[in-house]
């Protein structure tokens, strides 16, 4: 080794030191938690239950673990202790535990995953960080800088507090549950055969997810695009596809149990709009592996450790977290942009979840609207995030179905179908304008079309 790769070695080795002493007082604090743990189950009085062995069997793990985890050599024992912080956010769902387990071992699964690898940062990233830029290569903003992460974490806290309470009365720890427009609406929703049909609480496992969305949205430095893609492809995981599958639940609200839910929608309505904010941060992720893999990196090696890049382009432009909200509020929504046409198909969407009441369609027309009107409001919301602009082309087929559609299945008068046809078309046609992309995006904007 020369001299020059041995003194980059010991300077990554004096800053690992100096976090890990900077941070020691979290690896002290989970075997407390392991301690509380383990007398919870008689505290809180359900003691010789499912969840009282749960809580036992973390509680020592976390009391062995985190003697273990204040050696900074043992990287492997914060992440046995993260994987322990999520048993406990799931053990109660799953186990259906009463109130106060459930408020227990959630809250403790939020701070032990936040004192293993949150607060303290990557166990190991340190080590493995290389130089290389902030800013992704050719691109106009960093899309993992903490402006663009803060809006991810308050609708993922906002989505928590929405399904928490849902799942209060899920598990009937409530008796009852409001719903501002819907009457017994969600209620109906929450009591249906289609929700009881889960084995778990779904609600309940909402509000896993969005505990784990404002963590992995949290985690990681400014420019985890490189230094940390697990944790961008993991977020990523999370946001899009329970993102799709959430509105799908959605929309079989009006289709299976014939009631709205107030809070779904607004569930559902958060998980939807993180996906345009999240969208630029993965590609860049995406390029980045793309990138080494072509220089002969292992993938499973840059998925893992991250790596480096030529060029050290720091992060001016970025705006800090006390910024003024003139300055922080533009900057949330870097690489994303409304054009007339794509918030146009938007409205008409939105329009097809009202046409049957407002119509009067029934039957076998009023299901393909809902179902085609998730869809159309889907995209047209996912394509306001610039990097994936060419997904708009998918609202296309489908307008050119609702105007085919709307003459094939009954359920319509003929003033009805003349309407809901019209639209059909409108969506197809507004759907192929581009619009404007604000941003640069490097090598991935010839996907931008």
């Amino acid at each position: 080794m020369n001299e020059e790769g041995g003194n980059a070695v010991a300077d990554r080795e004096h800053a690992a030191e100096r976090q890990f002493q900077r941070f020691i007082w979290t690896r002290w604090l989970l075997p407390l938690i392991g301690l509380w743990q383990l007398v919870a189950p008689s505290t809180f009085g359900y003691a010789g239950s499912a969840m009282a062995c749960s809580d036992y069997l973390s509680g020592a793990l976390l009391l062995v673990l985190g003697l273990l985890s204040l050696s900074r050599r043992r990287i492997w024992a914060p992440w046995c202790v993260f994987v322990v912080g999520v048993w406990l956010e799931l053990a109660p769902v799953l186990l259906w535990a009463s109130a106060s387990a459930y408020l227990n071992s959630s809250v403790l699964g939020i701070l032990v995953i936040a004192l293993s690898v949150l607060i303290p940062d990557v166990p190991g990233g340190v080590e493995f960080r290389r130089p290389g830029p902030e800013i992704p290569p050719g691109w106009s903003y960093n899309p993992s800088a903490w402006v663009k992460r803060m809006p991810l974490v308050l609708m993922s806290v906002g989505g928590w507090f929405a399904s928490r309470y849902l799942a209060a009365y899920h598990l009937g720890y409530i008796d009852t549950v409001w719903d501002p427009f819907f009457g017994e609406g969600t209620r109906r929703v929450l009591a249906s055969e289609v929700s009881e049909a889960f084995p778990v609480s779904d609600a309940g496992l909402g509000a896993v997810a969005y505990t784990f969305e404002a963590l992995f949205a949290f985690l990681g430095a400014k420019d985890r695009w490189r230094s940390n893609p697990s944790t961008v492809i993991l977020f990523g995981l999370l946001v899009i596809p329970l993102g799709v599958t959430h509105l799908a639940l959605v929309t079989m609200m009006p289709v299976l149990v014939g009631y709205w839910c107030f809070f779904c929608l607004f569930t559902a309505a958060l998980m939807l709009m993180m996906v345009p904010l999240a969208i630029g941060e993965i590609v860049a992720t995406a390029s980045f592996i793309r990138w080494k893999v072509k220089e002969g990196s292992s993938f499973w090696a840059i998925i893992a450790k991250g790596g480096g890049l030529s060029g050290e382009k720091a992060d001016a432009r970025s705006p800090l977290p006390n910024a003024s909200p003139k300055e922080l509020l533009p900057a949330m929504a870097w690489g994303i942009s409304l054009p007339g046409s794509l918030a146009a198909a938007t409205a008409l969407g939105i329009w097809l979840f009202f046409a049957p009441a407002a119509l009067g369609i029934t039957g076998l027309m009023e299901n393909n609207l809902y179902l085609i009107a998730a869809l159309t409001v889907t995209v047209s919301i996912v394509a306001l995030g610039e990097v994936v602009r060419i997904l708009r082309y998918l609202n296309v087929p489908l307008g050119i179905w609702i105007a085919v559609s709307a003459w094939l299945f009954p359920g319509a008068e003929l003033g009805g179908t003349f309407v809901i046809s019209l639209t059909g078309i409108l969506i197809a046609v507004l759907s192929l304008p581009r619009g404007p992309v604000r941003e640069r995006y490097g090598d991935w904007e010839p996907w931008i079309r």
